[in-house]
């Protein structure tokens, strides 16, 4: 009688195991950001002209979540990095969702956004499926120029 107690205690801890490293693995499934270090270098001393996006740029990120960035928000280089021009919002918080949303600077080369400028972990996370984006000068207030 004893075996028998101990061969079901056996398979129910087996069973827990089971359930438990299966939950854990549910977990982590949860598709992180992937990020490159990549420090900023702060822009040229002198004038820094607000720019105003043309057209809304609905984005897919490669973690499955989607952003809009909005026709007439406004952004300011903050710096470059070596993907390409780092912008930050002026209009308010941009993020992005891996694990959890973080703040976010878009970051352009060439007319394309290439991905997002993660500023508290000072790192790039790429977007594989680069995007054609375009600016208008503002004014210092941020106002579009006639």
């Amino acid at each position: 009688m004893c075996d028998h107690n101990n061969a079901r205690l056996r398979r129910l801890a087996q069973a827990a195991a089971f359930l438990i490293a299966l939950s854990a693995s549910a977990c982590n499934s949860i598709i992180a950001l992937d990020v490159v270090r990549s420090p900023l270098e702060p822009p040229d001393p002198g004038p820094n002209p607000v720019l105003v996006l043309q057209q809304s740029q609905n984005i897919v990120l490669d973690t499955g979540y989607e952003r809009t960035l909005n026709k007439g928000s406004h952004w300011q280089l903050a710096g470059t990095i070596v993907e390409g021009k780092v912008y930050k919002p002026i209009d308010g918080e941009f993020t992005i969702q891996g694990r959890e949303p973080v703040s976010a600077y878009i970051v352009v080369s060439n007319g394309q956004l290439v991905g997002f400028f993660l500023p508290v972990e000072d790192s790039f996370s790429p977007l594989y499926k680069k995007i054609s984006i375009s600016f208008g000068a503002g004014d210092k207030k941020g106002e579009p120029m006639r």
